[in-house]
């Protein structure tokens, strides 16, 4: 049920509003009531529909001035807060941050760790007056019509003062006891004297006891029951009322909620485990778990599956065991399961006929080459300027300028952290920066409001992503710098599993959630031996040191590498994701003359610049074997340990031919390594590679 203004009624709230309530108990409970539908800050005008049905389904009716008189009172006190959620406070960071908007520190109003509020209450409806029709829901809400319902009447005193089960009771299918509720209440029987010629006679000091689960009839232990569909969940070392907020704000899944007429509420949840007995140990003991995350101490004695619980209907030291709630709570336990791993698990997931529509536009720099929730590495050598290159690009995508080519449409919020430059570092390199991009009066402007740096070197891993979950919630930046990876990873930058969970499980999802861009400075390996193994083309992504899952992992992929035989040339090139960059896949750029600080366009280089003389080829045992006039060879490889492709075949058949007893491995490993360039061309668009003498006519 809705309200006027769009807010959803509880479904406990609707629930009462349409039980109603017999004489003696009307006014408590249209009071009770109309506090709920307060408190859930429903508007007057729905509260008053919800009185009114509760009004004509009372015994005799409520009348409409009763009623507008108890909801006027209620609604003259202010509403109770609800539960607060979940939540951590988060430390205010020590490191040096230049505000945006404020300190970091902890969300105003943040809550506790926990699940919810511990201080968080919500009162018991009093009973109904209906003893036997709480009893007649309750049933309804537990058993099929042919289960056999064990319930005891009888009791005894123990050495404690309180009243015990005596017997294994009394074991009667649901429908029996339905039939004698009909034909006492057909002879004029009501109340406590039906129930006593319905149940059997028990003590008012001790009340009655039933078992929740269906029994088979030939005893009262855990063999006996036939299926496992519930569990009670008790625990009356809290207050009553921190009892039911629990059960209330966890949603747990209750086919019924029972007053136990003493200073606890029996919550009768569906487990739903069939007669699979591993299975309903195991959701118990994921149930009890969450209940004591929440400040709940449930009875551990109540994960037997025959415990007794407490009938309703039946007076108990003069108090009534009464039905608080009947069915309440998610549907089920895999509705339950759903909801509560709501705020543990995020994803999201669309049908086909979403994909058809377009999305809202995601692009920050180029053509898509970085994208809101995207990542962008920028791998350079040790010591070239990467850092003056990361800031200069910050601060040039702050004031909306391009940085080579790499364009943005608007001026974007950039959050750079960083381990290794100090203040004084900072103040050199951001100082130069701005002064050889001549930036105006109205650049600076943005630049104060777009630009963020925060020096951090103390958390790493689990802990840093936390932190930078902070940083992306306070700032709220269009994208964020990491200058470099290997200060924040938290574990070795060469094992895949480190990095996967570090980039992967870690960072990728605080920068989906706070939806903007990330980019990573990282540095490169050692360099190569000898020409034939260096990186060329696409290859240039995996530069970076470490697994191949930083590369894999980056949507766009850079390289900053000094141009061979030059002092000041150095060669920016877009290795992944280039077809995206809007501009040249490869840019020379150099040093700003000194004093300065900063990167700038390197000069084209001159027509007719003599080329480095080639360097002499040395004869190779692969001379003569035919490889140079090879046709195309497939070079798709199709297992793990590439030595299935077609070139590789090629190549070994023609290398034993020879004498030489290459194997298939070899082979492979010689192509993937390009160690055959003399003889053999790639063709990365059709993915094969030919000899460099081939002829469809040569003989």
């Amino acid at each position: 049920m809705d309200c006027d203004r769009g807010t959803r009624v509880p479904k406990f709230i609707e629930d009462a509003a349409f039980a109603g309530a017999s004489e003696g108990n009307r006014n408590d409970r249209a009071f009770w009531l109309a506090a709920q539908c307060r408190d859930a800050r429903i508007d007057k005008g729905a509260a008053r529909s919800l009185l009114g049905i509760f009004a004509t389904r009372c015994t005799p009716p409520l009348s409409e001035r009763e009623a507008a008189t108890v909801m006027e009172s209620a609604y003259r006190s202010i509403p109770r807060e609800p539960p607060s959620g979940r939540g951590r406070v988060q430390r205010p960071d020590a490191d040096e941050i230049i505000p945006w908007d404020g300190e970091i520190g902890p969300a105003k109003g943040a809550a506790l760790e926990g699940e919810g509020n511990p201080d968080y209450v919500l009162d018991v409806p009093p009973p109904s007056g209906d003893p036997a029709g709480d009893l007649r829901r309750w049933l309804a809400a537990l058993f099929q019509p042919d289960d056999k319902v064990n319930y005891v009447t009888a009791s005894a005193k123990g050495d404690d003062g309180r009243h015990y089960p005596r017997t294994t009771g009394v074991t009667r299918t649901r429908a029996d006891i339905e039939a004698d509720l009909d034909r006492y209440e057909k002879k004029g029987y009501t109340g406590e004297a039906l129930l006593r010629y319905v149940l059997g006679d028990w003590d008012a000091e001790a009340g009655v006891w039933a078992r929740i689960n269906p029994m088979d009839g030939n005893g009262c232990g855990n063999a006996n029951v036939t299926r496992l569909d519930h569990v009670l969940v008790e625990g009356d070392e809290q207050s009553i009322e921190r009892q039911m907020a629990v059960i209330s704000s966890l949603r747990l899944p209750c086919s019924a909620v029972v007053h136990s007429g003493g200073k606890s509420v029996h919550a009768v949840v569906r487990i739903g485990a069939g007669t699979d007995q591993a299975l309903y140990k195991s959701r118990i003991e994921m149930l009890f778990k969450k209940l004591e995350a929440a400040g709940f101490k449930p009875d551990v004695k109540c994960r037997n599956s025959s415990r007794l619980s407490r009938m309703p209907g039946p007076v108990r030291g003069g108090k009534p065991q009464y039905l608080v709630s009947g069915p309440c709570g998610a549907a089920d336990w895999d509705e339950w399961i759903s909801e509560q791993q709501a705020g543990e698990f995020s994803a999201q997931v669309r049908a086909p006929r979403d994909l058809f529509v377009a999305p809202q536009p995601d692009n920050l720099v180029g053509e898509r080459f970085l994208c809101r929730q995207g990542s962008w590495l920028v791998v350079a050598q040790s010591g070239v300027g990467k850092s003056v290159f990361a800031i200069q690009a910050a601060v040039s995508f702050a004031v909306g300028r391009d940085v080579f080519g790499l364009r943005v449409e608007r001026p974007l919020r950039n959050l750079m952290i960083q381990a290794e430059n100090n203040e004084g570092d900072m103040h050199e390199a951001f100082s130069g920066i701005c002064h050889g991009l001549n930036l105006g009066p109205g650049e600076l402007d943005d630049l104060d409001a777009n630009f963020r740096t925060v020096h951090c070197s103390r958390y790493t891993g689990a802990e840093f992503a936390r932190f930078l979950a902070h940083l992306c919630r306070t700032h709220k930046p269009d994208i964020v710098w990491i200058d470099p990876l290997l200060s924040y990873i938290g574990g070795e930058i060469s094992k895949m599993q480190d990095c996967s969970r570090f980039l992967q499980n870690q960072i990728q999802p605080v920068i989906e959630d706070a939806d903007c861009g990330l980019v990573v400075i990282h540095h490169t390996g050692k360099p190569p031996k000898s020409d034939e193994n260096k990186y060329k083309g696409a290859d240039l992504a995996y530069l970076g040191i470490g697994s191949s899952v930083l590369t894999n992992w980056a949507r766009a992929t850079s390289t900053l590498l000094r141009a061979e035989g030059e002092n000041n040339r150095f060669t920016l090139e877009h290795a992944k994701r280039g077809d995206r960059c809007g501009c040249s896949r490869s840019v020379d750029i150099r040093h700003a003359p000194a004093p300065g600080i900063c990167w700038l366009p390197a000069e084209p280089m001159p027509t007719g610049f003599p080329k480095k003389p080639a360097k002499p080829r040395r004869p190779s045992k692969y001379d003569g074997i035919g490889l140079e006039s090879m046709p195309p060879m497939s070079a798709v490889w199709d297992d793990e340990a590439r030595t299935s492709s077609e070139a590789a075949r090629a190549v070994a058949k023609l290398a034993n031919d020879a004498g030489m007893g290459l194997t298939l491995k070899q082979a492979s490993v010689l192509l993937r390594q390009r160690r055959l360039l003399d003889f053999l061309e790639y063709d990365k668009d059709t993915n094969t590679w030919k000899g460099v003498l081939y002829d469809p006519d040569f003989k």
